[in-house]
C-alpha cells in the first residue's frame, strides 16, 4: 500500500512536471512574435525600477502618479533622445547615399596611385598573389560600396521600424503595458520564478546575481562607454572636416559597444588619409583613437563593468552577433545576457559533477570565463 502511493506520488511529480516544461514551451510559442518587445521590456523595468521605488517612498507619490512619472523620466532619458537620434540619422544616411550614388567620392591623390604601383611591385614578386593587380578604381569603389552598404541599412533599418504606422504604435502600446506591468510587479515575479525553480535559493540567486549585472553592464556602462567613444571619435572626425557626423556618431558608438570597436573605421580611414597625402589628419586620427578612446574603454570597463558580468572578449562578440541575427539591434543587450545564463549553467555543471556545488555560493562574483575555467 505504501510502495503504491510512493509510485502515485512519482508519477504525479513527473506530470507535474512535465505539464510545467510543456506549458513553458507553449508560451514561448505562443509569445514568439513578441519575445524581443517583452525582453526589451523587462530590462527598461529592471533600470528604472530604483526610480520607481524612489518616486514611492522618498517623494511619497502615490503608485499610479510614480508609474507615470517614471514613465516620463523614461520617455525623456531615452525614448526622445534616441527618436532624436535616429531621425537625424536617417536624414544623413539619406544624404550619404545620394551622394555616393552620383560619384561624391573624389580622385585619390598621387601619393596613393603611387603606394598601389609600388605594392603591386612588390606582390609580382610573390607565387601566390602575384596574380592579382591592385587598382585605384578598385579600392574607390570598393570603399563607395562599403559606405554606401552601410548607410543604406542604417536607413532601411530606421525606415522598416516606422514603416507600418498601426503595426509600430501597437507595440508601442503593448510595450508601455508591459513596462509597467514589469515595474510594479517584478519583485512578484521573480519569486515565483525562484518559488518554481527547484535548483535552490543559492542558485537561483546565481543566476539573477550575473543576469542583473550583465544587464547593467551592457545596458548602463557599457552603452555610456561606447557613447563617450563614439562623440571622441566623430568628434576627431569633425576636427579633419569629416562631413555627416550623426550618421558617423551613430556607427561609431555602436561599433564602440563589441569589441572590434570603433577602430574597424578609424584606423583604415586614418591610413588611407596618411597615404593620400593627407598627414596631420591622419595622425591626429589614429592618436585620438590609440591615446585615447582605447584608454576610455582600458579605465572606465574595469571600474563599471562587474567581474560577475565579465565575458571571455571572445564570447562578448560571438554573443552580440549571434544576438543581431536573433533578435535585431536590441540582440545587442540581449545576447549577452543569454550568454551569461549559459556560462553559469555550464560552471554550475561543472561544479556538481566535481562535487563543489555547495562552495559556489561563495564563488559567485568570481569572473568566469568558458575558455578559462579555474580548478576549484
Amino acid at each position: 500500500m505504501i510502495n503504491r502511493k510512493i509510485n502515485e506520488f512519482k508519477t504525479q511529480q513527473n506530470a507535474i512536471v512535465i505539464a510545467s516544461i510543456l506549458s513553458f514551451i507553449g508560451i514561448l510559442y505562443f509569445l514568439q512574435d513578441y519575445i524581443v518587445l517583452i525582453a526589451i521590456s523587462a530590462v527598461m523595468a529592471y533600470l528604472f525600477h530604483p526610480m520607481y521605488i524612489w518616486f514611492k517612498t522618498k517623494l511619497k507619490f502615490k503608485s499610479g502618479f510614480a508609474i507615470l512619472s517614471t514613465l516620463l523620466v523614461f520617455f525623456l532619458l531615452v525614448t526622445i533622445p534616441i527618436a532624436t537620434l535616429i531621425y537625424i540619422t536617417t536624414q544623413q544616411a539619406l544624404e550619404l547615399v545620394n551622394t555616393l550614388s552620383s560619384g561624391g567620392i573624389q580622385s585619390a591623390s598621387n601619393a596613393l596611385k603611387d603606394f598601389i604601383s609600388s605594392l603591386n611591385e612588390t606582390t609580382q614578386k610573390l607565387p601566390i598573389v602575384k596574380e592579382y593587380e591592385l587598382t585605384l578604381d578598385s579600392i574607390l569603389s570598393w570603399a563607395q560600396n562599403f559606405v554606401q552598404t552601410v548607410a543604406s541599412a542604417s536607413v532601411g533599418f530606421a525606415t522598416s521600424s516606422v514603416s507600418n504606422v498601426a503595426n509600430f504604435f501597437t507595440k508601442f502600446i503593448i510595450f508601455v503595458f508591459t513596462f509597467i506591468s514589469l515595474l510594479t510587479k517584478g519583485p512578484q515575479i521573480v519569486q515565483t520564478i525562484e518559488d518554481v525553480n527547484p535548483l535552490g535559493p543559492e542558485v537561483n540567486k546565481l543566476y539573477f546575481g550575473r543576469m542583473s549585472a550583465m544587464t547593467t553592464a551592457m545596458v548602463k556602462f557599457q552603452f555610456v562607454i561606447a557613447i563617450l567613444q563614439g562623440l571622441i571619435g566623430t568628434a576627431s572626425l569633425a576636427i579633419i572636416g569629416v562631413d555627416y557626423l550623426a550618421f558617423w556618431f551613430a556607427i561609431l558608438t555602436f561599433l564602440s559597444i563589441i569589441p572590434l570597436g570603433g577602430g574597424i573605421v578609424l584606423i583604415p580611414f586614418g591610413i588611407i588619409l596618411i597615404l593620400t597625402g593627407n598627414i596631420w589628419q591622419g595622425i591626429l586620427l589614429l592618436a585620438v583613437h590609440f591615446l585615447i578612446t582605447v584608454n576610455i574603454d582600458n579605465i572606465l570597463r574595469p571600474k563599471f563593468v562587474p567581474k560577475s558580468a565579465s565575458l571571455d572578449p571572445a564570447l562578448t562578440l560571438l554573443s552580440v552577433f549571434a544576438g543581431i541575427g536573433f533578435f535585431g539591434f536590441f540582440g545587442i543587450f540581449i545576447g549577452p545576457v543569454i550568454m551569461i545564463v549559459l556560462t553559469t549553467t555550464i560552471e554550475l555543471f561543472v561544479h556538481y559533477r566535481k562535487g563543489t556545488l555547495d562552495d559556489l555560493a561563495a564563488k559567485k562574483r568570481q569572473k568566469f570565463s568558458i575558455f578559462n575555467l579555474k580548478k576549484s
